[in-house]
């Protein structure tokens, strides 16, 4: 795993240019063609070096396409629905049916208009920019912000998802059940996006964010304290729900708050961060479990997410309603 997410560390941090030089719809083409031949590829490979090779020239791939995705998903979508577009997207991705940038982009091209009292601001000129205004204001606090935020939620998401069957054997389960239950929570990965996607547009984004976050403290101090069967899959499947949703709305608010000609490397460079995360906290949650066993793990995740909660709630801008460039 680790090469994987050294390979989207790549891909996002130094390669999410392109998309912004060549264009959305042409990198995700090419970032799509390069990660399939290298999976390919390592599918054929017999020693271990080949596999983790070819894994992180896969990672690379899959990081310029994640940046891609949700620069093309902003520009495609207007703002009364950009929320539930990246919900559905999010559903789409764990049920592997990737059809939903081509109807987007139809809907996005259509003259219908949402049923609103209130007028929609047509969106301004954009913005020129290039990559060293991301290290000057007003971009600079942007970027501090969604770096921090990054490096902290990736706890909540890998903390848990990569070792739901290890916590709950600590806890005494069975490997076989631990096996079950890991499966039964699985299914929270599309169905909660799309439940989400009811109130995706409804609410500030920055809140969503924020309440999701506690949902992820509150559940996981429960299932850290729960030994019942149904009330530990019941937790981890909010556990779950409350990751996605969260996922789905920093997917959408790290991409939207930055000018269209620097979005695609912007997003790349915050998003670089829970990569680096996502690679260390593996070996983090290890040590945790072994000297402080379940609840440790989640005492540091609600700690991650008491970050998260802090830092978008005091700095994170609105965007509700708000046109890109702005």
């Amino acid at each position: 795993m680790a090469a994987t997410f050294a390979g989207l560390f790549v891909g996002t941090f130094f390669l999410g240019f392109l998309a912004d030089r060549y264009g959305r719809r042409a990198i995700f083409t090419y970032a799509l063609l390069a990660y399939t031949a290298a999976s390919i590829v390592m599918a054929f490979q017999t020693t271990s070096d080949g596999v983790l090779f070819w894994r992180f020239i896969a990672g690379i791939g899959i990081g310029v396409e994640i940046i891609t995705i949700d620069a093309y998903i902003t520009e495609l979508v207007p703002s009364w629905m950009r929320g539930r577009a990246f919900a559905v997207n999010q559903a789409t991705m764990f049920i592997s049916v990737p059809v939903i940038l081509r109807r987007l982009e139809a809907s996005a091209g259509s003259s219908a208009q949402p049923v609103v009292s209130a007028s929609v601001t047509p969106a301004r000129a954009p913005v020129k920019a290039g990559y060293a205004d991301l290290l000057k204001p007003p971009y600079l606090s942007l970027v501090i912000l969604f770096m921090v935020f990054n490096l902290c939620q990736a706890f909540g998401v890998y903390g848990f998802a990569n070792w739901v069957p290890a916590l709950l054997v600590e806890k005494g389960i069975t490997v076989t059940k631990s096996l079950q239950y890991s499966f039964i929570i699985a299914f929270a990965y599309p169905i909660a996006p799309l439940l989400a996607a009811s109130f995706a547009d409804r609410l500030e984004r920055k809140w969503i964010i924020c309440g999701a976050a506690a949902a992820i403290a509150v559940f996981g101090m429960a299932f850290s304290q729960l030994t019942e069967p149904a009330f530990l899959i019941a937790s981890g499947v909010l556990i779950t729900a409350s990751n996605m949703t969260m996922s789905y709305a920093y997917h959408a608010y790290q991409t939207e708050v930055f000018p269209t000609a620097i979005r695609a490397r912007a997003a790349g460079l915050v998003y670089s961060m829970s990569r680096v995360s996502a690679m260390f906290s593996g070996f983090i949650v290890a040590y945790v479990l072994r000297e402080a066993g379940v609840g440790g793990v989640f005492g540091l995740i609600t700690a991650a997410m008491i970050i998260v909660i802090i830092a978008i709630a005091v700095w994170g801008p609105a965007v509700r309603g708000k046109p890109l460039d702005t």
